[in-house]
């Protein structure tokens, strides 16, 4: 069985950079919006088999790529193979 995980830097802070929207985890019936306790500079480091994703950052704003603004995270995905 491979083991995955996902290595995020957030480069961005919700309330600052961005309104609405941001990454999350579920657990079990809840929802971790884990962007609302988070802010630029934070890594975050979760199993990439636990549901996550992205919920619509700011859907109001047409985006743009001539603008550094909204949500800007970088990702590496770790892994090593757990069945030898």
């Amino acid at each position: 069985m491979r083991r995955f995980h996902q290595l995020l830097l957030l480069m961005t802070t919700k309330g600052e950079d961005f309104r609405d929207g941001g990454g999350f985890v579920d657990i079990g019936d809840d929802r971790l919006m884990f962007e609302e306790q988070c802010g630029a500079g934070d890594v975050i480091l979760y199993n990439g088999a636990t549901i996550h994703g992205v919920a619509d950052i700011d859907p109001h704003v047409a985006a743009s790529l001539d603008r550094m603004d909204g949500r800007l995270v970088a990702l590496a995905s770790l892994y090593k193979d757990m069945s030898k």
